[in-house]
């Protein structure tokens, strides 16, 4: 073996391989001087009694409440087929919110369409932190509406 050439003697460990670097004219080392001492999951973690350990408390959200006279809604997506609606109007409603389809016909377009809406609040501020609540379900943008008829 030439001086300028590098052997390597692997040795394994918990945590990887270890490489012993030795060079020419050195003695090579003995692979269990070189192995780490096994670490385990519990040496590592610190000690927490049963009694003391924090619990993660589930996020409490506001309680928003719909009702049948309310003035406000929010509307989530607009379709020009009722099955598309329909269908998204269910997502939501897998999700526990009150989700309806309303039918609406644009004269200047001449066209009718299937918008799926959530909810009526008496407040636009409720209207609003139901839009806070549903933030993660949205595809698209929101619309708070009044209810046609209020």
């Amino acid at each position: 073996m030439r001086c300028k050439e590098w052997s390597f003697a692997p040795a394994l460990a918990i945590t990887g391989a270890v490489l012993v670097l030795t060079s020419c004219g050195k003695k090579e080392q003995n692979a269990q001087e070189t192995l780490l001492p096994a670490v385990t999951a519990i040496d590592t973690l610190p000690a927490v009694p049963l009694d003391t350990a924090t619990t993660v408390e589930p996020e409490i959200k506001p309680q928003i409440v719909s009702s049948p006279d309310g003035k406000y809604t929010v509307q989530v997506s607009s379709w020009q087929t009722k099955r598309k609606a329909e269908k998204e109007a269910q997502r939501f409603r897998a999700e526990g919110y009150e989700a309806y389809v309303q039918t609406a016909f644009l004269e200047d377009r001449r066209e009718t369409w299937y918008r799926v809406r959530i909810g009526r609040f008496e407040r636009s501020e409720d209207a609003a932190l139901m839009v806070n609540q549903i933030r993660d379900l949205l595809q698209s943008g929101y619309w708070i509406d009044r209810v046609k008829g209020n």
